[in-house]
């Protein structure tokens, strides 16, 4: 039997749709484009398109269940790491890793050669109906100062810690690095970055687990979203708007009461409480003032969290918001964030394979596998 994939991300097919061209907002009208595609689809190839997956290795051989899904047009799109090896080892890891996405993209385009080795798809398959071709999105990590926290391999295209950049003040310098990182990521042929963090650095708690350390642009909610829309408005330049932006970890893990990895954990915030400070990063990259436009985030990644001033009691048996609609509707209301999210702002949830989601769906730890 074939193990599921490690680790899924739910998002949006309209994302891929504003990434052919940056025109100063991610919120392009691709409704019409979307739905039209969406039309063509069948269900299991729309329900595929939710997802971004995850694998192992730097090459893939002819029968590879990562190219079948792609060119079955099962999945929106994979996440590449460094630690499940997508980057090769050797002094030569950056061509593997063009090559790795070429033939990534090659199989969900339909182009034929060598760079599309998989099989003809069977009778009753989702593939026998081709529809539509819709190119992958490719997403890395890339919160800066290298691993665990940036997933791209030594010698990768990455960027300082967000740390240092927040401690020059200057959101000249945040802009700079932004687009040196979206020209060297798009020119590997990456088209969606998770990162930066719009988390605060409220409480410093050195030497304890759920600290965020240097993944912050500091402690002041002002300053995290004026650097923070910056480097959204570099990378987008730097890219030639070719690289989506989903900024973390919304709607703010920086007062979280545990390592967020490991456990579901709370912030105990009213609604208040947030809109006045976890919350006002989040404000600015949602913003259209920010950077003319080209400083908005095309996505967010909502968080595995509880928050007690939404939620109520918190229990063990309580929902994060990512598994919470009413909360999460609340919070997206809040702010420009509504405007945001209906202009087509993209939420996409953290990972539904982190340590931290198994244990909250089957605390026993189990593995399922697929037929």
């Amino acid at each position: 039997m074939r193990r599921q994939p490690s680790r899924l991300w739910l998002l949006s097919l309209a994302l891929s749709l504003t990434l052919t061209g940056w025109s100063g907002s991610p919120r392009t009208p691709t409704a019409d484009a979307a739905t039209e595609l969406l039309s063509q689809l069948s269900p299991e190839q729309r329900v595929g398109q939710l997802f971004l997956v995850t694998f192992r290795g730097s090459t893939l051989p002819a029968d590879s269940w990562i190219l079948k899904l792609a060119s079955s047009g099962l999945i929106s799109g994979v996440q590449l790491s460094a630690a499940y090896g997508n980057f090769g080892i050797s002094a030569d890891g950056l061509p593997a890793a063009t090559s790795l996405i070429a033939s990534l993209q090659a199989a969900a385009l339909g182009e034929g050669g060598g760079a599309t080795p998989t099989a003809a798809p069977s009778p009753g398959d989702p593939a026998a109906e081709a529809g539509p071709r819709i190119p992958l999105l490719i997403a890395v990590r890339a919160e800066g100062d290298g691993a665990p926290w940036s997933s791209v391999a030594a010698g990768y295209p990455d960027s300082p810690s967000q740390m240092a950049i927040g401690a020059t003040w200057d959101p000249d310098l945040a802009r700079e690095v932004g687009m040196a990182l979206g020209r060297n990521l798009e020119q590997l042929g990456v088209n969606l970055l998770l990162g930066p963090s719009l988390d605060i650095l409220g409480d410093p708690r050195l030497g304890s687990p759920q600290d965020l350390g240097v993944r912050s642009f500091g402690g002041d909610p002002y300053w995290v979203g004026l650097l923070g829309a910056a480097f959204i408005e570099g990378a987008h330049a730097g890219s030639s708007g070719r690289l989506g932006v989903v900024v973390t970890h919304f709607p703010g893990l920086g007062a979280s009461d545990r390592t967020a990895e490991q456990e579901i954990a709370t912030v105990r915030r009213t609604l208040d409480q947030l809109q006045g400070f976890e919350l006002q990063p989040f404000f600015a990259a949602a913003s259209q003032t920010a950077g003319g436009g080209a400083g908005v985030a095309d996505g967010m990644l909502l968080a595995h969290l509880r928050y007690q001033g939404l939620q109520g009691n918190i229990r063990d048996t309580t929902r994060p918001v990512s598994l919470d609609a009413e909360a999460l509707s609340q919070l997206i209301q809040t702010g420009p964030l509504a405007e945001w999210r209906t202009g087509g702002g993209v939420v996409v949830s953290e990972s539904l394979g982190s340590t931290a989601m198994r244990r909250f769906i089957d605390p026993s730890g189990q593995t399922f596998n697929a037929p």
